[in-house]
């Protein structure tokens, strides 16, 4: 079964964007899916409802803006490991990037959205940053993030798929798309539990003492269990536990073991535990050598979260 019929590739024509179209040709390929090459135009800050914000100028500036775009969108498609494929070129207009992606998205009924994590800023802002953060929020779709550091591997070459789990339903669910696609591509899946011991202030007096073999042991039991509960057992799958900060630990995982692609669910709470219910994600797509494959929020999954942005020390 083909996993992506239809993939929408956001770009502003930058070099990270031309990381994840590498990514994205060689999905469309391995496939055979159709492709779109989106380029949303955003005036930020025009917002007809002011009417301090009604430039004479900004129909014209949209005008060429949209020129520059269809010439750069034909360069692209024109590269020799694009013109082989069904892509399609599209053009939107709208106030808010995210937005744009995802309504272009429900309306070419697409399976799966690849975009990177940096870009350029001002009038070809590269739809990533804080609206690749925005998309984890709101997609419903799988989204995979490539960040512009990644290495290109050909889909060939993913020797290990890495989807941590949180013995959550939606960390169940992320196990199910990663297993469908080692299965696919012909790679190692590795499910990983990281245990996170609760730090406790000195003043409550006595500090928490844990076996950590005793969770250990029970935490890989867990996820074997959880292997052959969701069919994926085998001999191409196995299974680590380690103990510290979630996201560190999947990152410092991923390097260790040459993993080329992670699979987990996006940033979101509610019906997700502790360990995947913070910036974990997010962590991960910022620091991960590999891409990100974030599997869709649903429902009440769905949340408006602002926060202080964290930094992840190198693993």
């Amino acid at each position: 079964m083909t996993p992506f019929k239809t993939i929408v590739f956001p770009t502003d024509f930058s070099s990270c964007s031309d990381r994840a179209l590498d990514y994205a040709v060689l999905l469309a390929e391995r496939f055979e899916s159709q492709m779109h090459m989106l380029h949303a135009q955003v005036l930020h800050g025009d917002d007809p409802s002011n009417p301090r914000n009604e430039f004479p100028e900004a129909n014209a500036l949209l005008d060429r803006l949209e020129n520059v775009a269809h010439s750069d969108l034909g360069s692209v498609v024109s590269r020799g490991d694009v013109s082989v494929l069904k892509v399609q070129q599209a053009q939107r207009r709208g106030f808010d990037p995210g937005e744009v992606i995802l309504e272009f998205a429900r309306e070419v009924d697409a399976d799966l959205i690849v975009m990177g994590t940096h870009g350029r800023r001002g009038a070809r802002r590269l739809l990533l940053g804080s609206v690749a953060e925005h998309l984890l929020r709101r997609s419903e779709l799988p989204v995979l993030l490539v960040r512009e550091s990644a290495e290109r591997s050909h889909l060939e070459d993913i020797g290990t798929i890495l989807a941590p789990v949180d013995f959550s339903a939606a960390s169940k669910a992320a196990v199910v798309q990663a297993a469908e696609l080692a299965k696919l591509l012909g790679s190692r899946l590795r499910l990983m539990h990281v245990i996170e011991l609760p730090s406790v202030p000195s003043v409550y007096g006595q500090p928490l003492v844990f076996d950590t073999n005793d969770l250990t042991q029970r935490s890989l039991r867990a996820l074997e269990n959880l292997a052959i509960e969701l069919g994926v057992a085998g001999e191409t799958t196995d299974s680590i536990v380690t103990i510290g900060n979630p996201a560190t630990e999947i990152v410092h995982e991923a390097k260790k073991d040459g993993a080329g692609l992670i699979v987990m669910p996006p940033h979101s709470r509610g019906a997700l535990s502790h360990f995947l219910a913070g910036r974990t994600t997010d962590l991960v797509v910022r620091s991960a050598p590999c891409p990100v494959l974030t599997t869709g929020v649903h429902g009440e999954n769905v949340t408006e979260v602002v926060e202080e942005e964290p930094v992840l020390a190198e693993a």
